[in-house]
């Protein structure tokens, strides 16, 4: 995996529009994961980074474009332009981190439902993608196993929480948290219990599938910490 933090001094200047262009620079390489988390992009470098091909990186299936949840509402991180080129050049992605991305929204989410459809892991939190476009586009991926989701700009709850995760077949570890102020009343919690218990049958289901073998340990969870 090759890292903004690890490239070189000579080959970009700390900016991410010179980072960008480095990336456009590149030519058929062998790279599968590229981390470019905490890169505060702003118009330009998304500019640019809308003009990565396939061309550039035909191998990547990890992509982390995650933003430090300490700063992120200060930064300039990537938009529905950015991922929805993204999507559309790099459809072997199987991860996918957009944390901390509050222009990232409905848009977006569509594209990687259409083009993505190897996608495994998604972190969606701190975005200002809605509850109802989730149920709508994420069942979409078929093979989505882990989601991280929630916080003040999605108001994901109860039943909506239990629709998403029946309508998402192969979903085992979701990561939820709830935005501030969510009021959760004893149906929400009742639903939620039965999203944790469905996710529960589901892991101890594949677990049986295959034997003996080891799986990762899953885990699920549901904090109020704001609430």
């Amino acid at each position: 995996m090759v890292r903004s933090s690890e490239l070189e001094e000579e080959e970009w200047d700390g900016a991410p529009p010179a980072l960008a262009s480095w990336l456009r620079s590149l030519k058929h390489t062998n790279l599968t994961c590229l981390d470019l988390s905490d890169c505060d992009w702003g118009d330009e470098g998304v500019g640019l980074l809308s003009g990565l091909t396939g061309a550039h990186l035909p191998q990547l299936i990890e992509l982390n474009v995650s933003l430090n949840l300490e700063y992120a509402e200060q930064c300039a991180g990537v938009d529905n332009r950015s991922v929805v080129h993204l999507a559309r050049n790099f459809p072997l992605l199987q991860s996918l981190d957009l944390q901390g991305n509050h222009r990232v929204g409905t848009k977006a989410v569509q594209a990687l439902a259409e083009h993505c459809h190897g996608l495994v892991t998604l972190n969606l939190q701190h975005t200002s993608i809605g509850d109802a476009e989730l149920v709508i586009w994420l069942p979409k991926l078929p093979k989505l196993t882990r989601l991280a989701i929630g916080d003040y700009c999605i108001g994901l709850i109860g039943t909506e929480l239990l629709a998403l995760a029946t309508k998402c077949s192969k979903l085992l570890d979701l990561d939820f948290e709830l935005g501030m102020g969510e009021f959760v009343g004893p149906d929400d919690w009742e639903a939620i219990e039965a999203t944790e218990s469905l996710l529960r049958e589901r892991r101890e289901a594949q677990r049986h599938a295959i034997g003996d073998c080891r799986l990762p340990s899953y885990a699920w969870s549901a904090r109020a910490d704001h609430v």
